[in-house]
Order: C-alpha cells, then structure tokens, then sequence
C-alpha cells in the first residue's frame, strides 16, 4: 500500500531528476494539512519550452521504467508554459517563470511544511600543507 512515506520519496526524486535537468527554483511542500487529495507538490521551473517538455518527459520515463509508476493525470499538454502531473499523493507543477508568477500557486502553498530534498555534500577539509623533506646537498 502506499503511504506518505512512500510519496515523500517518490517526491524526492521527481525534484532530483528536475535538478539533473536544470530545472531552477524547485520546491516541495507537504500539503497534506491543506488538502486531503494528495500528500506532496512540487513545484519547478524550466527557462524554455524545450527545458520544461524535457523535465516532463524525463519524470514520466524515468517513474515507469524505475519505479512502475504511471501518470494518473497530466494537464497542460498542449501548453509551452506550463505542466502537471498527477501521480495520485504527488503532483507535480512544471512552470516557466512568468506562469509561476502570474498563478501565484507558490502562495497557495505558503502555510505548508517545506520538504528538504537536496543531498547533503560532505565538508572538505582545507588541504593540509606538505612540508618539503627534500635533502639539501652541501
């Protein structure tokens, strides 16, 4: 069965492949306290219409062939400035700019919980100096 936990995760790596995709901007918020339809959104943003056709299409590949999950709903298909997808506790919102702007759907999420999603990198530590232990002939 799945739960929420099983959608965070499925969240998680819808923002992961945005980001390998160079999507900017991207967010997830738990809405379950705002809506008793799905757990998750995220919403992202591509700068062309080729950039948010490629986040779209590289989500849908990647959730069937890896996870066996499929769109219960897309919108916008038609659209160059906007995409949904709709996997049941996700749904993902696709936006160029302007659209997020002009929608303000980051607004309707305002009140609710962001979710972390990018990995954490390691501190480096500043290089040690190597000392010289060169012999010096005389």
């Amino acid at each position: 069965m799945k739960d929420k936990k099983y959608y965070k995760k499925l969240a998680v790596d819808a923002a992961r492949i945005s980001d390998n995709k160079k999507a900017e901007n991207t967010v997830i918020y738990d809405v379950e306290t705002k809506t008793g339809l799905f757990y998750y959104a995220i919403i992202t943003e591509g700068i062309s219409s080729p950039q948010i056709n490629a986040i779209e299409e590289e989500i849908s590949k990647k959730f069937k062939t890896e996870k066996n999950e499929f769109l219960l709903h897309r919108d916008g298909v038609f659209s160059e400035e906007w995409k949904v997808l709709d996997y049941g506790g996700l749904v993902i919102h696709i936006f160029d700019k302007e659209k997020r702007d002009f929608y303000g759907i980051d607004k309707i999420y305002s009140d609710c919980e962001k979710v972390s999603w990018k990995l954490k990198t390691k501190k480096t530590e500043e290089p040690k100096k190597i000392k010289s232990r060169r012999k010096t002939i005389r």
